[in-house]
């Protein structure tokens, strides 16, 4: 009875001690995205990183947060309308948040 007792401690001590680890693969980018001349903020500009699923849209505040980011380094992409977008790279270490700043120019929209 001891023996299962001890066995049932060990597993859940090992599986405790892995929890916390697989919080490290992913991290979380967050930033802002404003207009480059007058500094206001950009609302519903699309992130998104390159060759991922993973992307979101500035709020009012021009503010944006992505979760769930894998370890590594990644190509983030800015598209709003009427901007030029633009990519920065960024470096996501597991557990913490990296910062980006996204200042856009305008650009005329031709249409058809």
């Amino acid at each position: 009875m001891n023996r299962i007792l001890l066995r049932t401690a060990s597993l859940f001590a090992c599986l405790a001690m892995a929890m916390p680890l697989s919080a490290q693969t992913t991290g979380m980018i967050r930033g802002n995205v404003l207009d480059g001349s007058t500094g206001r903020p950009l609302q519903g500009a699309q992130l998104s990183i390159v060759g991922t699923t993973l992307g979101t849209l500035s709020n009012d505040q021009g503010n944006f947060l992505i979760l769930n980011v894998p370890v590594g380094s990644h190509s983030v992409r800015v598209t709003y309308l009427g901007y030029r977008s633009y990519d920065q790279t960024v470096d996501v270490v597991g557990g913490q948040t990296a910062q980006l700043a996204f200042r856009l120019g305008q650009m005329a929209v031709n249409l058809d």
